[in-house]
């Protein structure tokens, strides 16, 4: 069994070399060294926003649009789908359902 050739770079020279570059285009792509920072809480601020409008969006696109569970028709039928069971109207009074 032959083992390849040592490689020229030590893994200290790599990461340090990786990591200056990696460095220099993040600070290229920002424009200036003084850029702010973003802080931990503006991101997870900023994943929730996102996370609330994309899920604002499905609810919308499944339930509709101006549907109001307390105007007629729906708060008689959601009224009478609640409690025509037998079988759930016992789960109910056991605390289960």
């Amino acid at each position: 069994m032959t083992h390849p050739p040592p490689s020229p770079w030590s893994r200290r020279t790599f990461l340090a070399a990786t990591g200056g570059t990696a460095l220099a285009a993040g600070l290229a792509e920002t424009g200036t060294a003084s850029a702010a920072p973003v802080t931990r809480a503006s991101a997870d601020t900023e994943a929730a926003d996102a996370f609330a409008a994309l899920r604002a969006k499905w609810r919308t696109l499944i339930l509709g649009e101006g549907f109001s569970p307390t105007a007629e028709p729906f708060r008689s039928k959601l009224a009478t789908l609640g409690t025509g069971t037998p079988w759930l109207r016992r789960r109910a009074r056991s605390g289960r359902a």
